[in-house]
């Protein structure tokens, strides 16, 4: 007989409610509110696919219940929910409702609909006023979400480890409230949604996201997520261990997936 325990229960052998004795399997709790819930050990590099499709429903939801309400009501709760998810030291979630956030905002400022090919019946008559036509902004002014989209490329740049020692981010360390408890996503958070908000606006970061070989790089890109790990494993970690830079070699230790230099 064969039972099953949700994800991080002690594991072993009980006996059934038929006398039998049961085997403890892995089950997967993909509506536990534990971050990484449904995560297995089996390639620990996909622990991404549980938490996106946790993070997925939890947004699916909250797009059918908001779905006929105000658009001002909509965005009010959604902030709010964003709010309650920073306070609840979830950042995946607060990115999950930060991108319906600036999806809504785009679409209420047209950012996705085609110019209107105007027709000679549409021009207008001899002595009226045309429309005014969209002023672009000019001078100083275009360069402001250029800059934006460079702060956020910083903050995405946050170290993993030492941030607080690290120049260059000894003062912003200083922000990352102490509930938070995986500090190094603090910036690289905050810095996702503020690259992806100066993004919508940048024409240049627009052009380069559709040349033909970032795209072709989009739609491989998930086949390449499925396939590093054991790429890492079978091919990656056995050149590294070998690699010289400057005399110098890496090695690397997969028990505690660290690296070590040495001449």
């Amino acid at each position: 007989m064969v039972g099953w325990r949700v994800l991080g229960s002690s594991c072993g052998t009980w006996r059934g409610p038929c006398g039998g004795s049961c085997m403890c399997g892995t089950g997967i709790g993909m509506w536990d509110w534990d971050r990484y819930a449904g995560s297995t050990a089996m390639d620990v590099h996909l622990w991404t696919i549980p938490v996106e499709f946790r993070s997925s429903m939890m947004l699916f939801l909250t797009l059918v219940g908001t779905a006929r309400w105000r658009t001002g009501v909509r965005l009010a709760v959604v902030g709010v929910l964003m709010v309650f998810t920073y306070l609840s030291d979830r950042w995946e979630m607060m990115l999950f409702y930060a991108g319906m956030a600036l999806a809504e905002m785009d679409l209420m400022r047209g950012a996705h609909e085609s110019p209107a090919v105007s027709s000679p019946s549409d021009s207008p008559s001899l002595g009226a006023t045309p429309p005014p036509a969209t002023q672009k902004p000019k001078g100083p002014r275009q360069l402001i979400w250029p800059a934006v989209s460079l702060l956020g490329l910083y903050f995405m740049s946050q170290p993993d480890h030492g941030s607080e020692v690290t120049p260059g981010w000894v003062f912003l360390s200083t922000f990352i409230p102490e509930f938070w408890s995986e500090k190094y996503r603090y910036w690289q958070s905050i810095g996702a949604i503020v690259f992806v908000l100066a993004v919508g606006r940048t024409p240049a970061w627009q052009k380069l996201f559709s040349t033909g070989p970032v795209q072709y790089l989009g739609k491989i890109s998930y086949a390449i997520y499925l396939m590093h790990g054991p790429a890492m494993h079978t091919l990656g970690y056995a050149i590294e261990r070998r690699v010289s830079l400057r005399g110098l070699k890496i090695c690397f230790i997969p028990e505690s997936y660290e690296f070590l230099l040495y001449q």
